[in-house]
């Protein structure tokens, strides 16, 4: 089977928003398990359903929409990790999200 590499970020504890090319389908979606990486080590997750999905062209080099929101299995309590934000002032942190789906068979 194969594998890809995506991003996303999460809008809650359980809805991901990542793009179109990476989970068009609801049969992608079933397809798409989900590595989140805390500060407590990776957590694992999957696809559940899509909410939403849109692309405006079938051609990726001339697409301005690109996007799917999906609802993903459990809760992800937040915050996962952080960093310093280069121009906030200092001591300023920002929470962030670092996704990726990995093949089943990883």
């Amino acid at each position: 089977a194969s594998s890809s590499v995506c991003t996303g970020f999460l809008v809650s504890s359980d809805r991901l928003v990542t793009n179109h090319h990476c989970v068009p389908t609801p049969e992608a979606c079933r397809n798409t398990f989900i590595s989140i990486h805390t500060n407590q080590g990776p957590r694992r997750s999957r696809c559940l359903s899509i909410e939403f999905t849109e692309a405006d062209s079938d051609v990726p080099t001339e697409r301005s929409t690109d996007l799917t929101v999906m609802t993903i299995e459990g809760s992800i309590p937040s915050p996962y990790f952080l960093i310093h934000e280069r121009k906030a002032s200092p001591g300023r942190e920002v929470t962030t999200w670092v996704i990726d789906h990995v093949s089943v068979l990883e």
